[in-house]
């Protein structure tokens, strides 16, 4: 029995100036919408080497409805499905560049497909796992940003990560299979390291062994530093292809650094395990995605802080689209700072006013998406913070 078949509101969407058919993505925006929403961004498995988007949602490729994110789209999620260049087509970092492009131009792009620029995850199986987890780790490391391919303005961090029997580190692979019946291997898989034509050799453009710092740069776990979102880990115990030590590794430096992680254990679980397309497993990725995305707090930067004396800030409209107004009450006239900020914390601009004037400020200029604020008492140096959505 297949499921329905969803058509993308935008399909074949160029995220990079070219014509190539791995710089496309679909996106399916929920029916009737009118305002921002979170967005779950799918990227596929395959090898490094294979694959093409159409997984995501019951469609044409991938009729049988065997995919991971319909309950999201049904529960008022915009979906984005992403082609990147395979092995075939260029080496680590290339596709890597491809993934974050990706999230930069949904951000660059916001109003026209409905995301909310601060509740932005992502969600893959095998390769598009290592290639979530890499984009929750890395955040805005320059060396892997590919800005050169575009939307370069806006991060590609994201808000929430949820992976399935993913690479990590490329090192765990020889000797790291299951080996203690019944989910021990057999027969026992052997010689990736000094194998530059498996999938991880072709991914490189060399062997595990002979090129010990591209290993590194290209691994997951080089980049946790304590700052990563919530990451939701999946892996079935007797998996002969990814050994389940990736997903292990990860979950464990994530902790040790103080994150907030979770990882699923599937007993006896294969790679692409049969468990990974049910009601059931669908309905997590929802539980997850509502818990940190819908429900989350999303990229706000700081908490918000009351003056001592009570005062309070109001800034209309709120979505805005060419001009800003902005109101401070306090119990006498006082004098403030107010500042906006990107999301990456650049300073965009800064204004001097008195509190019982209201001041307004031009944002025609502005890209629409979210930004920051802050209006600072230079007297006692308490602030007010809150966020400022542009839509144009």
């Amino acid at each position: 029995m297949h499921a329905q078949i969803i058509t993308p509101t935008y399909a074949n969407v160029s995220y990079v100036n070219d014509t190539s058919i791995k710089h496309k993505m679909d996106v399916f925006i929920p029916p009737g919408v009118n305002s921002a929403l979170p967005c779950v961004v799918h990227i596929h498995g395959g090898g490094f080497g294979a694959g093409q988007k159409g997984e995501a949602l019951p469609s044409l490729y991938y009729p049988s409805g065997t995919t991971f994110c319909d309950s999201l789209y049904y529960h008022g999620y915009v979906i984005a499905d992403i082609n990147y260049r395979l092995s075939s087509d260029t080496l680590f970092p290339g596709p890597v560049y491809d993934c974050k492009t990706a999230i930069r131009f949904l951000r660059m792009n916001a109003e026209t497909y409905f995301v909310d620029t601060c509740k932005m995850g992502v969600i893959g199986e095998s390769a598009g796992g290592y290639f979530v987890d890499i984009l929750g780790t890395s955040g805005d490391v320059s060396s892997l940003e590919g800005k050169h391919l575009g939307s370069g303005e806006v991060t590609s961090r994201v808000q929430a990560v949820l992976s399935m029997y993913a690479t990590t580190d490329f090192n765990y692979f020889d000797t790291y299979y299951p080996n203690i019946p019944p989910d021990s291997c057999s027969p026992y898989p052997c010689c990736w390291n000094d194998n530059i034509n498996n999938p991880i050799g072709k991914f490189l453009g060399c062997s595990i062994s002979s090129c010990p710092e591209l290993v590194a740069q290209s691994s997951v776990l080089t980049y946790i530093d304590g700052n990563e979102p919530p990451f939701d880990i999946w892996h079935g115990t007797k998996d002969c292809t990814v050994p389940p030590i990736q997903s292990l590794l990860l979950y464990d430096s994530l902790i040790v650094h103080g994150g907030d992680a979770v990882w699923h254990s599937i007993l006896h679980g294969t790679h692409s395990d049969a468990s990974f397309f049910t009601d059931s497993f669908r309905h997590n990725v929802r539980v997850f995605f509502d818990a940190k995305l819908m429900n989350g707090e999303g990229c706000q930067p700081t908490s918000e802080n009351n003056f001592p004396f009570h005062s309070g800030i109001k800034i209309f409209p709120n979505p805005a689209s060419d001009m800003v107004h902005v109101k401070v009450s306090s119990p006498c006239n006082q004098p403030f700072v107010f500042c906006v900020f990107g999301l990456l914390g650049n300073e965009i601009a800064s204004y001097h006013f008195l509190s019982q004037n209201i001041f307004s400020f031009p944002t025609k200029n502005y890209r629409s998406g979210i930004y920051f604020y802050r209006a600072t008492n230079p007297i006692n140096g308490e602030n007010l913070n809150g966020k400022l959505t542009i839509s144009k």
